[in-house]
């Protein structure tokens, strides 16, 4: 069975992704290399797909060109922020922090910020809490990146 998802090239089969197994094993550079390949990534600012979806447990994978950023907002939970490839600024109220290849940044809930890659970039993000990341968002346009994605009768403007 395939989802339509708006402006992707690759079509992920639910039986070839599940957010809900008891065990789940993810092979990252297959995955980014897949997010690479979709039109979204060649158009947009970044491509995201959302690997675990838990009670109070979401992780995504996330991949930024250079000079792009995901603007300032503050996350309802505890979130962390952990640098697959590139180098990512993130930057808080109290300090810009440079993260590359092997670091992670852990945030508390409530604290603003926003992450720039300062050139191309992967990250994992991991909430601790089931409610949307702006990251999960397609720049301003509100289009969730989260998978499975709905179908959709039309495109977010």
């Amino acid at each position: 069975m395939t989802l339509y998802r708006p402006q992707t090239t690759t079509e992920r089969s639910l039986t070839e992704y599940s957010l809900d197994a008891p065990l789940l094993t993810f092979d990252i550079p297959t995955l980014l290399a897949q997010l690479k390949h979709e039109d979204l990534w060649r158009t947009g600012k970044r491509n995201a797909m959302t690997l675990l979806k838990d009670h109070g447990l979401r992780v995504v994978l996330i991949v930024m060109h250079a000079s792009t950023a995901i603007p300032s907002h503050q996350a309802e939970s505890s979130l962390s922020v952990q640098v697959v490839e590139g180098r990512l600024q993130v930057r808080t109220d109290a300090e810009p922090v440079t993260l590359k290849k092997g670091h992670m940044l852990a945030l508390r809930a409530g604290i603003r910020h926003e992450i720039e890659a300062l050139e191309e970039s992967a990250l994992l993000l991991t909430l601790a809490a089931s409610q949307l990341h702006p990251a999960e968002y397609k720049g301003d346009a509100g289009e969730k990146f989260s998978w499975p994605r709905q179908a959709r009768a039309r495109e977010m403007l």
